[in-house]
């Protein structure tokens, strides 16, 4: 009797189990859930109010270009909300365009996303830190004047390369990144006869089925993604290994750089010979910085990097270039070397530089810029002249 009993007891008991785990397994996942909403919605939300509102796009003649007066905003999903005002004159310079002041020696900046400071406050930006560092390395005023935008390639800047000479440099800096690069075919190259314009290939099945998702849905996939890709890019080793993974970052490291990439460099050369013809015209010199991307830094910093890769690889190509054309390259990648965890400075999922990063550019530009290659800049070079002119 006692045995039944139990027996009883024993079976309601499991059948009570079999009742109450899945009901656990079930909330912890709700759980699971509604903390990462949480955490989405706080940490990685986006605010897209867009460039649409203070750019054009898709004028074929002139390339993207911004709204002169306005001002826009945006957040992607790891960083913050940020502010874009333009000039009078379309430029995102943090002053108003117009002639520079008594004394002071104005660089000009051009440049795409990176340059511009994309997702950053301007003040923490390449365009906000270089020209206070100079001026404090240098002893005079140094003014940076910032003519980048997103979306503009080499062969736009080559074609209005006038609208920087306006602006009355005494130096041309020009920021370049791989992916700038990379978008060099979307034109001729300067100069160049534009090819008759085909028909617009029909949209994918995929591209087709994606718009029959609700932009709510797309938004809410995109970000639960990027806020994964972040904690999983937390490691080194793991941003480095899923950067490389990647066809267009590959393409650009491989040892030696494949057709495609020796084709991107073709009209490089082209459009950089265009800028700096219309350059040495106007007597102003100009300069060079190819910027890396976080885990090409962070193979610098740490020596390591897979067979078939070499993270110098695209800067060994363009240093000759820019020699021949007459530039000055400012070569900053090797002093990631000293630099430790470099990535850091880069947001991991969207990949262009934080604040920290751009800290980072700016003090090695600084460092090469100052270091006599041009003797204005050189550091102390205002003291000097103010006592005497230099000794």
């Amino acid at each position: 009797m006692e045995k039944d009993t139990l027996h009883v007891k024993g079976g309601e008991a499991a059948r009570r189990n079999w009742l109450i785990l899945p009901i656990v397994g079930l909330l912890t996942i709700c759980v699971i859930v509604v903390a990462a909403e949480a955490l989405r919605r706080v940490k990685f939300s986006s605010v897209n109010l867009d460039h649409d509102e203070c750019m054009v796009l898709n004028d074929q003649s002139t390339g993207a270009r911004a709204i002169p007066n306005s001002t826009c905003s945006k957040k992607i999903p790891e960083g913050e909300l940020i502010d874009y005002r333009f000039n009078s004159c379309g430029h995102r310079a943090g002053m108003e365009c117009g002639p520079k002041g008594a004394g002071t020696y104005r660089i000009v900046m051009i440049g795409s996303s990176t340059a511009m400071g994309l997702f950053v406050p301007y003040e923490s930006s390449v365009g906000g830190f270089l020209p206070k560092e100079l001026s404090t390395r240098t002893g005079r005023p140094v003014e940076l004047y910032n003519e980048s935008l997103p979306r503009r390639s080499p062969h736009v800047f080559a074609t209005h390369f006038d609208e920087a000479l306006n602006a009355d440099p005494d130096l041309v800096l020009w920021l370049l990144t791989r992916g700038d690069i990379q978008e060099s075919l979307e034109g001729p190259p300067a100069g160049a006869q534009p090819s008759s314009s085909s028909p617009a290939p029909p949209p994918t099945t995929l591209a087709a089925m994606r718009k029959m998702v609700p932009n709510f849905v797309t938004a809410w996939v995109r970000e639960t993604r990027s806020m994964f890709q972040y904690f999983l890019y937390q490691s080194q080793s793991q941003f480095v290994k899923h950067y490389l993974m990647q066809d267009d970052a590959a393409d650009f490291l491989q040892a030696p750089l494949g057709p495609e990439m020796e084709e991107h460099l073709d009209h490089l050369d082209r459009d950089a010979a265009a800028i700096a013809a219309q350059a040495e015209a106007a007597k102003v010199p100009w300069a060079v910085v190819i910027l890396p991307d976080g885990p090409q830094a962070a193979m610098v910093s740490t020596g390591e990097w897979p067979a078939g890769i070499d993270p110098y690889a695209l800067g060994r190509r363009i240093q000759p270039i820019v020699a021949k054309l007459g530039g000055l390259y400012v070569d900053i990648l090797p002093y990631y070397r000293r630099i430790p965890n470099p990535e850091t400075g880069f947001f991991r999922v969207n990949g262009h530089p934080n604040e920290l990063g751009h800290r980072i550019f700016s003090t090695l530009i600084a460092d090469q810029l100052t270091g006599g290659a041009i003797p204005a800049l050189s550091a102390g070079a205002g003291l000097r002249t103010s006592i005497g002119g230099p000794r």
